[in-house]
């Protein structure tokens, strides 16, 4: 769905997502790179875009490196996608040449339904949801406000094993 860029992109900052500590601590992209195992020089690239962009913020010389320039409750994945992303100028056009101009075409009709839902979903993610941490940028959800509750995990029944009245396994004698 996103060029190489986006995806290195949403990497680096959820990398240092994961350091967030008001700015204070600050990872060189040397550091994210062989953190996420990607090449250094094209993290570098990518970070000094995100700076610009004003999603980090960086620091020259020892103890230098890159911060988030804000919370990342407050980072959305089309905030850095934004930044690499090319115009869809001519998609219209593309679009009603699939189906030959039929604007009531499903697959085109599906093709848009699917954009729409990517934007959404990219307008409000934040990297604290990408993370793990919250599901989406605040406001209605399906959880009525609440944090992402985990799934539960379903255990494959050992035959050897029963579970006690507190839940914990038991072993059969």
């Amino acid at each position: 769905m996103y060029g190489r860029q986006s995806e290195i992109a949403i990497a680096a900052a959820a990398r240092l997502a994961e350091v967030y500590d008001g700015g204070r601590t600050r990872l060189s992209a040397g550091a994210i790179a062989r953190d996420r195992g990607l090449q250094a020089p094209f993290v570098a690239k990518l970070l000094t875009a995100l700076a610009r962009g004003g999603i980090v913020t960086s620091s020259p010389g020892p103890g230098g490196g890159y911060a988030l320039a804000r919370p990342p409750s407050t980072i959305t994945i089309h905030d850095v996608v934004a930044l690499f992303r090319r115009e869809e100028s001519d998609d219209q056009g593309v679009l009603d040449s699939m189906c030959r101009g039929d604007s009531a075409c499903a697959f085109v009709k599906n093709l848009r339904a699917i954009r729409e839902a990517l934007h959404h979903l990219t307008r409000t993610t934040t990297l604290d949801a990408l993370l793990h941490r919250h599901t989406t940028k605040p406001g209605p959800s399906a959880n009525h406000g609440e944090p992402h509750a985990a799934k539960s995990v379903q255990t494959v029944r050992n035959p050897r094993v029963t579970p006690g009245p507190d839940r914990r396994p038991l072993r059969r004698r």
